[in-house]
């Protein structure tokens, strides 16, 4: 995922395409904020994550029985 820290654009690269590909981001008390759909056709993913507030967040990439998580910087 980068740029990290980020403030309206984040890019998250993965490593293979699924169908069903899902991003969850969840503010720092473990609160859902957000769930996007990925598009299934490419290996880099944009997020506009210009409605976050300046904070931690914890990103959740979910595909098939897979998942990854890694820590946002919203500044």
């Amino acid at each position: 995922m980068y740029p990290n820290p980020a403030s309206g654009i984040v890019n998250i690269s993965l490593a293979n395409i699924y169908d069903n590909q899902n991003v969850e981001i969840y503010d720092i008390t473990g609160r859902l904020i957000n769930k996007l759909e990925l598009k299934n056709n490419s290996t880099t993913q944009q997020i506009d994550i210009s409605s976050l507030n300046q904070g931690i967040y914890l990103v959740k990439v979910i595909q098939g029985n897979n998942s990854y998580s890694e820590k946002l910087i919203v500044k």
